[in-house]
């Protein structure tokens, strides 16, 4: 999403440089090819910490800001205290959390969430949520309610758009013919994003009326996955599950599918999968986690986590529909997201704020 704001927001008006508190990814890579400072401090621990944070000062001291944007947890705490204490610079801290359960996330991270809601009215000028579920999980650890507002995700219309070509050429790719039902999850191996569920579901599947192939991508999904392997050979699924590990063609990947999946189990607060999906005119299936709920609304299915009977059920459902009655739901869905979650109307909102704070 930050890559997002940074593609569209108004470079007359705003010049940022971003700053990582580990290492470049490539995300960075895409981030400076727009002509944006990247800088990583490479912070692995409590001594590389300090370390960190004196190169974090000396880089304000360099640039000044007027506003420091603080994007998660971690960089909330550190890039807070260091910009309150070392700068005049509005701070903005950001949400993208939902699930603070103790047995689905790590410690730092539940205590960076519980120290930042102590610091939250003495720390950041504004505190923005991607979602309306974060608010409320925010607000009932302590975070000061005042300060903190709602600005969603938002999905790039002409990045992500539905393509015949995409469809027809990413078939050819893997041997599949025009007939065959294709599913989608795009995601990195994480049991946050519970692709065992989504295994267990395929499995229930299999005796029953319909085939659909399955398309999984993202970081450590790939061949090399013993984990991921040995359920799908449990399973015996292994000859319809495709595993494409990190691609740099979401875009075409999403486009080409028939359903898009989202299995997670707890933690997602905006997925920005389901809008990339519903913006390339893909009906979705999605767990009841974080909005899921409120993006998808009518035109897709939502259900309870960690359950693979609900999921294969819906699976069903969506795999008996015609090609026709998919891609009318896709149109509904592409509609959806242009008319609440527009990419050029969320950097807006960010704009907006922006100017708000700097004007104080």
């Amino acid at each position: 999403m930050l890559l997002n704001l940074l593609t569209k927001v108004d470079n007359k008006l705003f010049e940022h440089h971003v700053i990582s508190l580990t290492n470049y990814g490539p995300i960075a890579e895409r981030i400076e090819s727009l002509g944006v400072k990247v800088t990583a401090l490479k912070i692995k621990g409590p001594i590389s910490l300090l370390r960190g944070a004196f190169r974090l000062y000396l880089i304000m001291k360099q640039v000044r800001p007027n506003i420091t944007q603080t994007w998660m947890y971690h960089s909330d705490l550190i890039g807070g205290l260091v910009a309150k204490i070392f700068t005049n610079s509005k701070i903005i801290w950001g949400i993208h959390h939902t699930n603070l359960v103790p047995t689905e996330n790590k410690k730092t991270t539940i205590l960076a969430a519980h120290i930042n809601a102590k610091l939250s009215s003495h720390i950041p000028d504004k505190i923005v949520c991607c979602s309306r579920a974060a608010l409320d999980v925010h607000y009932g650890i302590g975070f000061d309610c005042d300060k903190t507002l709602y600005i969603p995700n938002g999905f790039d219309i002409n990045r992500y758009g539905p393509s015949v070509e995409a469809k027809t050429s990413f078939r050819a790719d893997l041997g599949l013919g025009d007939d065959v039902i294709v599913a989608g999850m795009v995601g990195r191996f994480d049991p946050q994003k519970d692709h065992h569920n989504l295994i267990k579901a395929a499995a229930r599947l299999k005796n029953r009326s319909i085939k659909i192939v399955y398309v999984l991508c993202g970081k450590n999904v790939d061949n090399n996955n013993t984990t991921l392997k040995g359920w799908l050979q449990e399973a015996n699924l292994t000859d319809v599950f495709f595993l494409l590990g990190e691609r740099r063609d979401i875009p075409r990947i999403t486009a080409a599918l028939d359903i898009s999946v989202l299995p997670s189990s707890h933690g997602e607060a905006f997925p920005l999968v389901l809008g990339e999906a519903m913006s390339s005119c893909v009906p979705c299936i999605a767990t009841n986690i974080g909005d899921a709920a409120n993006i998808v609304d009518e035109t897709g299915l939502v259900i309870e986590p960690k359950n693979p009977d609900a999921l294969a059920d819906a699976l069903y459902e969506f795999g008996k529909k015609s090609n026709d009655d998919r891609e009318k739901l896709g149109a509904k869905a592409r509609e959806r997201i242009i008319q609440n979650f527009k990419l050029e109307n969320v950097v807006k909102k960010y704009e907006e704020l922006y100017l708000s704070l700097s004007e104080e």
